[in-house]
């Protein structure tokens, strides 16, 4: 499996313990974690619906501290986003991250997702997903990491697109 696909389906656990030990820090995981810790963060009752089957993830990264990694990441895989949104909440309030409720306004689910620097990485995430329908939606993050002594800095746009059933 290629570093890119593999930083993108990392479980979160595994992405804390290499935060931990200090892996993370300057490479294209460590974009990757922040992602992932964001991308799930609502309340089970909260969850837009959205349709298993074969997805396309289209990121764009950008930030402080982040010239190394690359600018445009794509992975395709069978996914149920809905199930994947629910397991990483599971798994970030396991780890004391705080999960705010989502504002719902009209398609645009938005919230704030705080992880204590206990975990090895304070962080403090705002996302907005935008909801096009059952098979598209796009996920807009603006994160906050305390490294040591220095902040990064990210902001991600994920745009996420149902291709077939799988």
């Amino acid at each position: 499996m290629d570093k890119q696909h593999e930083a993108a389906t990392l479980p979160t656990n595994s992405i804390v313990a290499r935060v931990k030990n200090n892996t993370l820090y300057g490479s294209l995981s460590f974009a990757m974690a922040l992602c992932l810790i964001t991308a799930a963060a609502l309340a089970a009752d909260e969850l837009p619906a959205f349709k298993k089957g074969l997805w396309n993830f289209q990121r764009t990264l950008s930030g402080e501290g982040m010239q190394a990694l690359p600018k445009n990441i794509s992975s395709k895989r069978c996914a149920d986003p809905s199930e994947d949104m629910r397991k990483q909440n599971a798994m970030l309030s396991a780890l004391g991250c705080t999960l705010n409720p989502a504002v719902l306004q009209d398609n645009r689910y938005s919230f704030l997702t705080e992880c204590p620097a206990s975990l090895g990485l304070a962080t403090r995430m705002a996302t907005t997903i935008i909801v096009e329908s059952d098979s598209v939606y796009r996920v807009l993050i603006d994160s906050e990491a305390n490294v040591g002594d220095q902040v990064i800095k990210s902001h991600e746009e994920l745009t996420v697109t149902r291709e077939r059933d799988c």
